[in-house]
């Protein structure tokens, strides 16, 4: 079946990725299908800050100040699988959207508390302003506190796999099935 030799495709094509290389990795300018993968060691994901909440819906007949349903997420499926995948995505432009992932500045973490950008001021809500930011700040949050740590990690732990793929159809799909069977932690957010 073409869909699992698809799968078994994204799987075993794993290639490890630094931001500081990315320029010299050979990644497809095509379309496509893209996972990242968390290499489960050193630290280990058991270890890493896991618990986060994902903003709802607005909650009904709220008259005054809006309120939210708040949803509480720990990520704490696949933590004894060598590689945790982590997210998943689709692109017309493979290498385009993997460098969209990783060039935001290394040093900085993504999931800001900035008033302006999480008005809660809620400090486990995972800000994920747009969906090339998704990767960033997954990762980012789980090393939340531990800036040097998580640009080793990031450099060390990282690894990518990609699928090309021509049809648009077929990505869309794809990628739903990818994250329905391998659960990409960073995929997961609010119902709309």
């Amino acid at each position: 079946m073409e869909i699992a030799r698809l799968l078994n495709e994204l799987i075993s094509a794993r290639t490890h990725l630094s931001p500081h290389t990315l320029p010299t990795h050979n990644i497809p300018d095509g379309p496509g299908v893209y996972a990242f993968w968390y290499r489960n060691a050193n630290p280990p994901a058991r270890d890493l800050n896991r618990a986060y909440q994902i903003q709802g819906k607005q909650k009904a007949h709220e008259k005054k100040e809006p309120a939210y349903i708040m949803h509480h997420v720990e990520w704490n499926w696949n933590l004894d699988q060598e590689y945790i995948c982590v997210y998943i995505g689709k692109t017309s432009c493979l290498s385009n959207r993997i460098k969209q992932h990783l060039y935001v500045k290394i040093e900085e973490n993504i999931y800001t508390y900035d008033a302006h950008k999480i008005p809660s001021g809620n400090k486990r809500l995972l800000y994920k302003p747009t969906t090339s930011c998704q990767f960033r700040s997954g990762f980012d949050w789980l090393f939340k506190g531990r800036d040097k740590m998580r640009a080793q990690a990031l450099q060390h732990n990282i690894f990518f796999s990609v699928v090309e793929v021509t049809s648009m159809i077929t990505r869309f799909y794809l990628e739903d099935y990818y994250i329905g069977i391998l659960r990409p932690w960073f995929n997961l957010d609010s119902e709309r």
